[in-house]
């Protein structure tokens, strides 16, 4: 059981991969291109235009197949670290585009040997084979921009300064949605284990539907923050709430290794935070923010069995709604946020349908309460969801520094 990543917002939707940095000289993956789009120039030529555009249909359909079962290996490398899975992911999707290439391509000789020929004709072949074979690169490389600007450690870094990559960014429609969602799940990176070796407990059951009345629900929102910051390469986003004047709370693996903090309120004001007490162990972190007038939500203990609702920003996008019923309530042996001790944690455990970016969100009961704060979700159990009680919150709550604390180092790469 793994607790949510930080959603990246280096995949490339406008206004998140637009954080880039200014365009210089050609890098290392500008070069990578550029041989291959000279490559697939010669090739292209030598092959001619109906091999080499059906050899790139090819490549195209088994994509298209291996990105619909990439799902079920992400669930299967669940324990992989962010790079590796990465790797693993692009070797499979290439090694089946590549075989759908290779049908494409022995497809397209084929048809192309019974075409009569002629001197004009095969030149104007050859030309148009070139073109296709440039053409298609771009287009890959179009296609990729989830996963390289999404996975960890360098290969963010060649995407984000590429100046071929930012050209075409600028000049492309976003990628497919699925290609999109690629990226994101290449990204989430392996935080917490809830739960040791022996397992957690079987799962809560039905998923509740109902929601707080508006009235409640009005003053929730009000006090309820997206928290933004940059480590590892990527932008990381969580959610949070605000649980005292000035103070929020989120989870520590949103704020891991971050050096700059922002937290937006429900107005969408930005606000610069300072990290004033970090707890690997529980996955809590508070942050002080001067200015933040949102008011504070009360905390405290409810029942197992009690109705309840998470307030966060899923997959960093808009405030989102997530019923839960709190099922049971344990004291889980795991790890920290860096898997190198074993803590235990008093958690509830949830009815509910989270995402990524819901971490650090409020589990605020019927009367605008915040009884937990969520912090995990269970991969193997759909509709199984984890969050730290109230007596977690509380004693992190008690002991916050004045000035900022090291927040560690992050959790991708």
């Amino acid at each position: 059981m793994t607790a949510w990543s930080p959603t990246p917002a280096s995949s490339p939707t406008r206004g998140s991969w637009r954080r880039r940095p200014e365009r210089g000289p050609l890098n290392l993956l500008d070069a990578v291109i550029l041989v291959a789009i000279v490559a697939a120039a010669i090739g292209g030529y030598r092959l001619g235009f109906l091999a080499r555009s059906l050899s790139w249909i090819g490549l195209a359909l088994a994509v298209f197949v291996a990105i619909r079962f990439v799902p079920d290996l992400m669930t299967a490398l669940a324990g992989a670290s962010p790079r590796g899975r990465l790797f693993a992911v692009l070797a499979f999707v290439f090694g089946l585009g590549l075989l759908g290439q290779a049908l494409g391509l022995a497809v397209g000789t084929l048809v192309q040997q019974h075409i009569p020929g002629g001197e004009v004709l095969h030149r104007g072949d050859q030309a148009g084979g070139a073109t296709v074979g440039v053409f298609g690169v771009l287009v890959l490389v179009w296609l990729l921009v989830p996963a390289l600007t999404s996975a960890p450690g360098w290969p963010a870094r060649e995407a984000r300064g590429s100046t071929i990559v930012s050209t075409i960014d600028d000049v492309a429609p976003e990628p497919p949605a699925s290609l999109r969602e690629l990226g994101r799940m290449v990204a989430e990176a392996p935080y917490p284990e809830v739960f040791g070796p022996d397992g957690g407990p079987r799962p809560p059951g039905e998923v509740p539907t109902t929601f707080l009345a508006p009235e409640v629900d009005a003053r929730v929102r009000a006090s309820v923050v997206r928290v933004e910051g940059q480590a590892c390469d990527q932008i990381q986003k969580g959610s949070g709430f605000v649980a005292a004047p000035g103070i929020v709370v989120t989870n520590a693996h949103v704020v891991a290794g971050e050096r700059d903090t922002t937290v937006l309120d429900a107005e969408g004001g930005d606000h610069r935070a300072t990290v004033v007490r970090f707890d690997p162990r529980r996955d809590l972190a508070v942050l002080r923010v001067p200015g933040l007038d949102a008011p504070p939500l009360a905390h405290g203990d409810t029942d197992v069995g009690a109705l309840a609702v998470v307030y966060g920003y899923s997959r960093g996008g808009p405030l989102s709604l997530s019923p839960a019923r709190i099922a049971e309530r344990i004291v889980a042996r795991g790890s920290d946020i860096y898997r190198t001790s074993e803590t235990r944690r008093d958690v509830f455990v949830l009815a509910a349908d989270l995402e990524p970016g819901d971490s650090g969100s409020a589990l605020v009961d019927e009367q605008g309460t915040v009884v937990g704060v969520a912090f995990a979700i269970d991969p193997a159990f759909a509709g199984t969801a984890y969050a730290l009680t109230d007596a977690e919150l509380s004693a992190v709550l008690a002991s916050v520094a004045r000035d900022s604390v090291d927040t560690g180092y992050c959790l991708i790469g």
